[in-house]
């Protein structure tokens, strides 16, 4: 896109294979750091937590003798 050329854009040809570099960088950052970040919230959305202490039956011992 053309918005983008006015941000990368640079004095001279170095400058601005450096900005396209940066601006890479930068995008690519925010994009993996919003879909981690909406994985993780999907993930804790859905989760299901069983009951009893910790994630363990509050039972003890032998499922027989119960």
């Amino acid at each position: 896109p053309m918005d983008i050329l006015d941000f990368v854009a640079g004095k001279d040809i170095e400058t601005t294979i450096t900005n396209i570099g940066r601006f890479k960088e930068l995008t690519q950052k925010y994009v993996d750091d919003g879909v981690k970040n909406e994985v993780n919230r999907r993930f804790k959305e859905c989760a299901y937590t069983p009951p009893g202490g910790q994630g363990f039956s509050s039972h003890s011992g032998s499922m027989w003798n119960r």
